[in-house]
């Protein structure tokens, strides 16, 4: 065994309580599967129980396979106790031998506190992460069902109701090892290792975190209203039915953007396409192309109507003027000459 995080590993042991037991499992079957043991591991850990559980799981693994790790501490700096509760996390982390770094991130930008709040955390686990390093995320079953429930709400199709992906990869691998377990098995894995895990009062529906209308902030209802509420009205658990639909719809989604990746690739220059090839495809491979070429444009995530919007600039096209999209993105539709021969083509763009 590896002397990093060896401390770790004593602490868990080769027999662990049920649910250390089960997050154990999880991160081992995800990053197993995944074959990420030849890069280094970053972990994003707030303090809260489902990040810390992960950060100690992982650790206990990155001793037990010689992974080099080291876990990211983000402080918000939203509420007056952050910094402190960084440090204090720090520290537990510093004394069961896990290196950590604490980044502290400036929260601004549009599309509500909670987007604004994970793009500064996201930005900042990325800049602490080399290039080819996995970042290890703890989101749990629970809360892929909540995703799944906020994607019905944006009403924008398969993909938004996939929830969030266990694995995706740009200079970095993103990784979701926690997918698989209930949040309750976070919290007992902190309570069956003694570990001091942060409550953060953002988190509870009343915890002063609100909308502009004075309302729970989106998740925060779905987390202790809508689910609750469902799974009464349905008799059972809804949690890990979301779940398999998003493992089902992540598949049909996937199956539906490979087929509109070939349809983009025959395409012209990068963000414009050619309308009458477009009108050619079947609807849901349409609306695919259209939405790639806005995320590639940089575009945030789309809401239906951004989507229906898009499509009208092919099905049915009746003049006016630029498409907004989120973060300063533009679609319009115009002619312009391809290879010689004027077409009517739509432009996604960045607005300067």
């Amino acid at each position: 065994m590896s002397s990093t995080n060896a401390l770790v590993s004593d602490l868990i042991g080769s027999t662990p309580d049920a649910h250390t037991r089960a997050v154990t499992l999880a991160v081992r079957s995800a990053m197993t599967r995944l074959d990420l043991f030849d890069r280094p591991w970053s972990v994003a850990c707030s303090g809260g129980p489902d990040s810390l559980a992960l950060t100690f799981a992982a650790a206990d693994l990155a001793a037990r396979t010689g992974v080099r790790l080291t876990a990211i501490i983000v402080d918000h700096g939203m509420r007056e106790e952050s910094g402190e509760e960084a440090f204090q996390t720090a520290n537990l982390l510093s004394q069961w031998g896990i290196d950590s770094v604490i980044e502290k991130v400036r929260v601004e930008g549009t599309g509500g506190l909670e987007a604004a709040a994970r793009e500064a955390r996201y930005r900042a686990l990325r800049e602490n992460t080399r290039p080819g390093g996995a970042i290890l995320l703890g989101h749990t079953m629970d809360d892929q069902a909540e995703t799944v429930l906020l994607g019905l709400g944006r009403g924008s199709g398969t993909r938004s109701l996939s929830g969030m992906r266990e694995y995706t990869e740009d200079s970095r691998a993103w990784v979701r090892p926690l997918l698989s377990i209930r949040r309750t098995d976070t919290v007992g894995m902190c309570a069956e290792l003694g570990l001091p895990a942060i409550a953060d009062p953002s988190n509870q529906i009343n915890g002063g975190w609100t909308t502009s209308r004075g309302e729970p902030l989106p998740r925060i209802a779905m987390r202790h209203r809508v689910i609750p509420e469902l799974s009464k009205a349905l008799g059972r658990d809804v949690v890990p039915l979301l779940a398999r639909s998003a493992k089902l719809l992540d598949r049909d989604a996937t199956a539906l953007e490979n087929l509109a990746n070939k349809q983009t690739a025959k395409q012209t220059a990068s963000h414009v396409l050619i309308v009458k090839e477009l009108a050619k495809l079947e609807p849901a491979i349409l609306t695919r192309v259209l939405i790639d070429a806005a995320i590639q444009a940089g575009s945030g995530a789309l809401e239906a109507a951004h989507v229906d919007a898009l499509e009208r600039l092919v099905t049915n096209y009746n003049g006016g003027g630029p498409i907004h999209l989120p973060n300063g993105v533009r679609a319009r539709r115009e002619k312009t000459v391809v290879d010689g021969t004027l077409r009517a083509v739509v432009k996604i763009f960045k607005q300067a």
